[in-house]
């Protein structure tokens, strides 16, 4: 394969150069009367929620399975 330099120019942006257009993008949703930070905050809320409940179910087994007949534990 060639070198990209030799077929052309690859134009580098640098993620200032982008600022603007990133808040115009951002500023969008109010448009429509969407509140970001609300957005925002309820998808936080929901992931933490959904990890804590996966996180709880995977101890859940896992004390299953390390207390389980095989584990050659018994109850107290």
């Amino acid at each position: 394969m060639r070198r990209p330099g030799d077929h052309g120019t690859i134009p580098v942006r640098g993620i200032r150069d982008t600022y603007t257009e990133a808040h115009t993008v951002l500023d969008e949703p109010a448009g429509v009367g969407v509140d970001y930070a609300d957005v925002v905050q309820v998808l936080e809320d929901e992931g933490v929620t959904k990890f804590d409940e996966s996180r709880e179910e995977l101890a859940g087994k896992l004390t299953a399975a390390l207390n389980g007949p095989a584990s050659g534990r018994t109850e107290r």
